[in-house]
């Protein structure tokens, strides 16, 4: 099991936890990466599952919705792109107890 699929692994287990559907999930953040690649936010080596960092992901999200293009697909979605972001954003920020 690669890195990518590690980190699918446990925010999926996260997402269930929580009473989402990983799955579409995981294939939304999937399609960002691709989307982000194609506008040159990351590397094609590069993968949003491979951050961790809560202030580069939210850079990127930002990054993302800047493109009318992606703004306007989300807006028609209603969030249905960036509510997955912003959900994978939160997995990272520091837990409390």
């Amino acid at each position: 099991m690669d890195k990518i699929e590690l980190q699918q692994e446990i925010y999926s287990k996260w997402l269930s936890d929580q009473g989402r559907k990983p799955k579409k999930f995981i294939a939304i953040l999937n399609g960002l990466t691709n989307d982000l690649k194609k506008i040159g936010a990351l590397k094609h080596d590069e993968h949003l599952f491979l951050i961790n960092d809560v202030s580069v992901l939210t850079n990127l999200l930002n990054y993302y919705l800047a493109h009318e293009p992606y703004k306007a697909k989300n807006e028609r979605g209603n969030n249905y792109y960036s509510a997955p972001f912003k959900k994978y954003i939160k997995f990272h920020e520091p837990r409390t107890k």
